[in-house]
């Protein structure tokens, strides 16, 4: 049996190790699903559902709840005015992301001093099941 040219097993060797650190670098950044924030503050919050998948994922038109941390327990936060929300379906499509803008003052009032976190809820599109996403803050 004839052996390979030593120049050639090193060609090999090396198209193993790129095609390997490619794997590996796709591997850490496809991390799934996030939920990330641009800026807020006790008046607003600028959101991103970002979608760092190779599949589309379905989300309502906003936010599921914000709650706030009494005692070690998260407490869904009152309304201090009705919110029109309509049943909107969106798609987050692979390797893209959907923002979501929330006026805290006008829904619940300026937010007090405080532990926060948003929550919202998405879905692989035309699969099961859904999973909350969580933003949690801090008001000083």
């Amino acid at each position: 049996m004839k052996a390979f040219p030593r120049k050639t097993i090193v060609i090999i060797v090396s198209v193993l190790a790129v095609v390997i650190l490619l794997i590996v670098g796709f591997v850490k950044t496809n991390t799934g699903v996030s939920l990330q924030c641009a800026k807020i503050d006790q008046n607003s919050a600028e959101l991103y559902i970002h979608n760092n998948t190779w599949s589309a994922y379905t989300c309502g038109d906003s936010f599921d709840d914000v709650e706030y941390l009494a005692d070690g327990k998260w407490e869904h936060l009152p309304q201090k005015a009705t919110r029109v929300s309509y049943p909107m379906i969106y798609y987050v499509d692979a390797h893209d992301k959907k923002r979501i803008d929330i006026n805290f003052k006008q829904i619940y009032g300026t937010l007090a001093t405080g532990k926060y976190r948003i929550s919202v809820t998405v879905a692989k599109a035309d699969e099961g099941p859904a999973t909350v996403l969580y933003y949690e803050f801090e008001i000083e």
